[in-house]
């Protein structure tokens, strides 16, 4: 797999067996600490998050037990965040890279900006300061039927 942001996170909520997450993951060494499972591409400046949660439809309609892909984090080491992001890019830039408005800023977390994508899930950019001058990190999770009230608002101001 070529090292593409973007690609990198089309592979959120697939199984860990899946030939495209087996392929990316190689022989990298896994943690397995307390029950939650990672691999730390601390040389890619990536973190990968399995979880036997299956949080879409997707995943429980396939049935397969194991392991899925549920969060990927890009920290501000890594040099290829999807959508041609880059560290040095505010607000206004990557919402121009992204053809998409941020549509939700977390109350305990003034610096996060939030965006749903239908076919990758729950999406998070966290910025260096409260000016949203420089991009931090990227965060993503799949997300497809929000249960909590706070969510469903989210997702309903998403829809409009």
């Amino acid at each position: 797999m070529i090292l593409n942001g973007t690609e990198i996170i089309k592979l959120i909520g697939l199984s860990k067996t899946d030939r495209r997450v087996r392929e990316f993951i190689k022989d990298r060494p896994i943690n397995d600490e307390y029950g939650v499972i990672s691999i730390d591409c601390d040389d890619l400046g990536l973190h990968l998050g399995f979880s036997d949660l299956t949080i879409t439809d997707k995943q429980k309609a396939e049935c397969i037990g194991g392991l899925y892909l549920n969060d990927i984090c890009f920290y501000d080491n890594c040099n290829f965040f999807p959508f041609n992001i880059s560290i040095e890019d505010n607000l206004k830039v990557v919402e121009e890279k992204m053809n998409l408005k941020a549509n939700y800023i977390d109350i305990n977390d003034p610096e996060g900006l939030f965006w749903m994508y239908e076919e990758l899930g729950w999406f998070t950019i966290q910025f260096t300061d409260e000016r949203y001058e420089r991009v931090d990190s990227i965060y993503i999770r799949p997300f497809e039927n929000p249960e909590t009230s706070r969510l469903n608002t989210i997702m309903k101001l998403i829809k409009k």
